[in-house]
């Protein structure tokens, strides 16, 4: 069975009815013939080679446009219950029609419009629930448009594949197996006719050639060797011709002529004529062969080369493997022993490819154009090689491979060699061949061949992925799936790593977006969800809790500070997942718990696996900064008070608890004036200051007073206040949001009762406020919303503080609220800051 075919069509039914059988045929099936497409067998029936395209990111047949009926065969287990068949075109945006099948019926015949071309999706849905429980695309080529020929299945033969090459642009395609991209041409910069990446694609490519040479050899040798008896053979028969011919010359000179008779000189005249063009075929042939060289120990020169090769593979794999266990890092020892590899790599493919080449380029045509670039891609290849060996440093070396195992590609889309921890079906790490495809990634165990499938696919976007080191190996990432199931694998390098999961992400936010969209891998996995007896709130929960969007906040969050991928609290690089939104810092699980001790009054905890975020939230996830935090929050630490990742508990949430709580380590004579600090940071957008201020206490029921020349002073929230300074939701959206109000409501700044629209808020604060006010009085909720607590301050003085404004005549003050809040948490907490600052200045001395 043609296992591209069984690939492609192997998930088409998920339920009853299904399609069991789908009959293409035109007007006139004489001149197009039909195409047959078995979804029971998973074969596809055909004389002529079908054609298989690239359409976004799916792999789909393509039928000639003049076929243009459907004959569509369904199963269906449920007789009594009817369905209906869906037909959708992109070109006309995917308006669907739909055609009813009723109970007991097994044969329906759909017609395609003319204007019905490039891709057509059919869905079988059932009428109670309008679930969909079969799929299957295909392309019907328009008439007028030509198509990159990526792969060609020969469908006649189900154990033959035939690859053909495009003279377009190459895109990626999806083959059998472990093949994500085809043995086809690269990118134009490179001399080589495939990829030099190795894995199952080049090895294929390397085994096909051995097998090639010698057989190619046998027929040129017996190809010289006949030519030569049938030079041989013509000369005797020219030699016996021109004996011949001087015979019947002879004949005619001796001819009785006399009386009347006269010879036939055509039977002279003819044999001259057979004679001379059979030598000049011949004389063609024997120029030919004339520059094959003699017969050479191929065979033997062949064994050499390959065992030459395999032993330096041999050894820098083996080289590699303890590398990557060992925790160390010998970039110059990993130049040479990646330079000595790939020259090596390199060579023996070259060795392959020319002679296979030699022994062919005799009987091509000279003015084709293989024959006028193989001399100088020859030239180029040969140049690689030297480039690679003068490479003075990794980067050198990786930017030159680069451009012999570029692929077409896309960015969700990624194959090479991991080392997996359980790899190969062995304990321990080993080196697997793995393949990220349509949103699945798949470890394949004989990373030459690309068989022997380790495990089901893993469906990226239902996953969490996070780069990690384990124990001392560098270069880590971790795949959580949604049954909890995790996969640690390890790349070669930092940049590889990072490049792997990239491509994760891609995937997973490309998946997340076509069923956003209504794509039909959404129908299936909607589907597949129902099977298994989810709800439709169990759906939302998982895939929230599952989804890519997971680790977009993660990456979100790791991307606004390197310090971010290290624990704010004790260090630990592991499961960082975990956020204050109030305090804007991340750590990890084993403090998350000390955090959620303190109460949300001090720090209120979220997963940025677990928790969904508002366009604000999602703002303040970038100005996260632990450096930043601890600069504030362990200000006057001594250094032998932090934590490390080693612990015990009781250590942990003691120091958690006077770091945030207590605040033992603030300085809090930093600042003479947290007020306009606070409103300096809403006014300029500085969260850092806001935060700042929040750490030292600030009065967060002052009023802002404005005024001008020509009216009265006039009092405003703080909360209206921030409301007045919205900020853009990113560099690429122009979306408002008001991250600054959000951050003040987390931090304790009361929301009121009623909205009070003192400055000319436009309707969107407007509705902010007022959603908050709801929520807090509990409105449209099933539980009670937390009660804004009142931060623990110091004594101020009553007042106000001019703040410089837009406007030539107006101005903007601060008034404090004249109260002075109480510590009852520690009395002796101004006593502990005096200490600790005096004793870190004695210390720095």
């Amino acid at each position: 069975m043609d296992s591209a075919a069984k690939l492609l069509l192997s998930e088409t039914n998920l339920g009853s009815p299904a399609l069991s059988e789908l009959r293409f045929h035109g007007s006139n099936d004489s001149d197009h013939c039909p195409i047959l497409v078995d979804f029971i067998q998973t074969t596809v029936i055909c004389r002529d080679p079908i054609e298989l395209i690239q359409d976004d990111s799916e792999l789909i047949f393509q039928i000639p446009y003049e076929l243009e009926s459907m004959a569509i065969h369904t199963h269906n287990s449920h007789n009594d219950k009817p369905f209906y068949i869906h037909k959708s075109c992109k070109a006309l945006d995917y308006k669907t029609d739909r055609f009813k099948v009723n109970p007991g019926s097994t044969l329906i015949e759909i017609r395609l419009k003319p204007e019905e071309v490039e891709k057509i999706t059919l869905h079988l849905v059932l009428e109670e629930n309008n679930g969909i429980v079969s799929t299957f695309s295909f392309f019907r080529k328009h008439p007028s448009h030509t198509t990159s020929i990526n792969n060609i299945i020969n469908t006649t033969n189900n154990n033959s594949e035939k690859v053909t090459l495009s003279e377009e642009s190459p895109t990626e395609i999806n083959t059998p197996s472990a093949f994500p991209v085809p043995k086809t041409v690269v990118e134009p910069i490179s001399p080589y006719p495939v990829s030099m990446e190795d894995g199952p694609v080049f090895r294929e490519t390397l085994s096909e050639l051995e097998q090639l040479i010698p057989k190619l050899n046998v027929a040129v040798r017996s190809v010289v060797e006949n030519l030569h008896n049938y030079e041989g053979n013509s000369k005797q028969l020219f030699h016996s011709r021109s004996l011949l011919v001087t015979s019947l010359n002879d004949l005619s000179r001796s001819f009785p002529s006399a009386y009347g008779c006269s010879f036939n000189q055509t039977m002279v005249s003819s044999l001259k004529t057979v004679a001379d063009e059979n030598k000049t075929t011949v004389n063609m042939l024997m120029n030919i062969v004339s520059g094959i060289s003699k017969p050479t120990a191929l065979d033997a020169s062949l064994a050499l080369n390959k065992r030459t090769f395999e032993e330096e593979s041999k050894k820098y794999y083996e080289w590699i493997s303890k590398l990557l266990s060992s925790g160390k890092t010998k970039d110059e020892k990993l130049l040479s022993k990646r330079k000595a590899f790939e020259a090596s790599k390199l060579d023996y493919f070259n060795f392959l490819y020319d002679t296979t080449i030699s022994l062919s380029l005799n009987f091509m045509d000279p003015e084709s154009e293989f024959v006028k670039s193989y001399t100088n891609n020859r030239s180029q290849r040969f140049s690689v090689i030297r480039k690679i060996e003068a490479a003075i440093n990794v980067s050198q070396l990786n930017a030159e491979l680069l451009k012999i195992t570029s692929v077409p590609s896309t960015a969700a889309t990624k194959s090479g060699i991991l080392f997996t921890q359980g790899g190969q079906g062995k304990s321990g790490w080993h080196k697997q061949w793995v393949v990220l495809q349509n949103g699945k990634l798949s470890e394949f165990m004989d990373w030459r061949k690309g068989t022997s499938r380790r495990n089901d696919p893993i469906n990226v976007s239902l996953c969490n992925i996070k780069p990690m080191d384990i124990d001392k190996r560098k270069f880590c990432f971790r795949v959580i799936t949604s049954t909890g199931m995790e996969h640690y694998f390890q790349a070669i390098s930092e940049t590889d790593r990072d490049s792997w999961i990239q491509a994760l992400y891609d995937a997973g936010q490309d998946i997340r977006y076509r069923r956003s969209t209504g794509d039909s891998a959404a129908a299936r996995a909607h589907l597949t969800r129902r099977l298994n007896g989810l709800s439709d709130i169990g759906e939302v929960g998982r895939s929230r809790r599952v989804s890519s969007v997971s680790l977009n906040n993660l990456m979100l969050v790791q991307n606004a500070s390197p310090s971010n991928l290290r624990c704010c609290d004790c260090s630990s690089e592991d499961s960082v997942e975990w956020i204050s939104m109030n305090l804007l810092l991340v750590f990890c699980v084993k403090c998350s718990s000390c955090h959620r001790s303190l109460g949300t009054t001090v720090s209120k905890v979220k997963s940025l696996k677990l928790d969904t975020f508002s366009a604000e939230s999602r703002k303040l996830l970038t100005f996260i900064n632990n450096d930043f935090a601890n600069s504030v929050y362990e200000e006057i630490m001594l250094p032998e008070l932090k934590i490390n990742p080693t612990s015990n508990d009781e250590d942990r949430l003691r120091f958690i608890t006077d770091k945030y709580a207590l605040k033992k380590y603030v300085d809090f004579e930093k600042f003479r004036s947290t007020q306009s600090l606070l409103i300096h940071g809403i006014k300029r957008h500085n969260i850092h200051e806001m935060l700042t201020a929040f750490a030292m206490n600030v009065d967060t029921n002052m009023q802002v007073s404005r005024t001008t020349m020509n009216s009265s002073p006039l009092e405003i929230s703080l909360l209206e206040y921030a409301l007045s300074k919205p900020s853009k939701a990113s560099d690429e959206l122009d979306l408002l949001v008001y991250d600054s109000a959000e951050l003040l409501l987390l931090n304790g700044v009361s929301c009121g009762t009623n909205v009070e629209n003192n400055v000319g808020l436009d309707a969107k604060a407007v509705s902010f406020w007022q959603a908050k006010i709801d929520r807090f009085q509990g409105k449209g909720l099933t539980h009670s919303a937390s009660i804004p607590s009142t931060r623990l301050t110091h004594s101020y003085t009553t007042g106000t503080i001019p703040i410089r404004a837009s406007g030539r005549n107006s101005g903007s003050f601060v008034k404090t609220s004249g109260s002075r809040l109480s510590n009852p948490g520690n009395l002796r907490l101004s006593r502990d800051h005096k200490f600790n600052s005096i004793l870190k200045k004695i210390k720095n001395q």
